[in-house]
């Protein structure tokens, strides 16, 4: 039999996968064949192959469950323990910083910028992560926005004096 294909011909005879796939179909049509005309209707889905495809599907879709579940039972406690933290911390350092910008201390308000990044102020040194919340191992205010608060107020009595 010949095909054209992109403006070629092809030989479906002369190609050893056609002949496999053609073999293959012989085999599947051997299963459903039956004198009681059970099997695949014409245009059927061949439901041997549909196994894979719905495993996938289902495996997907458990899978987009849990992570819903899991927001559901996680995500909002994390936010509401951690906000009132953040949002304290946060207005703290940008009190610093902006008092080191205004007294015209460049070169340690980059030193502060560095040391008062979220990436160092919430990193593990500072937290303890048994459980699901990542707990301060602080009390009060952090160690350190208060060393910086210290600092910055030593400077400000420096430059009065």
């Amino acid at each position: 039999m010949v095909v054209p294909v992109n403006e070629q011909e092809f030989d479906s005879s002369a190609n050893p996968a056609a002949d496999l796939v053609e073999s293959n179909n012989d085999l599947n049509d051997d299963i459903w064949d039956s004198d009681s005309g059970e099997g695949p209707i014409q245009g059927e889905t061949n439901p041997v192959g549909d196994i894979p495809r719905l495993r996938r599907e289902h495996h997907t879709a458990g899978y987009r469950e849990a992570i819903a579940i899991a927001k559901d039972q996680y995500l909002q406690p994390g936010f509401d323990s951690g906000y009132p933290l953040g949002a304290t911390v946060g207005l703290e350092v940008g009190v610093i910083l902006g008092t080191l910008q205004g007294l015209g201390l460049h070169s340690l308000e980059r030193v502060a910028q560095n040391e008062l990044s979220a990436e160092a102020l919430f990193s593990n040194k500072f937290y303890d992560e048994t459980d699901e919340l990542a707990r301060p191992k602080f009390t009060g205010s952090h160690p350190e926005v208060e060393r910086w608060k210290q600092k910055l107020s030593e400077i400000i009595k420096d430059s009065q004096a």
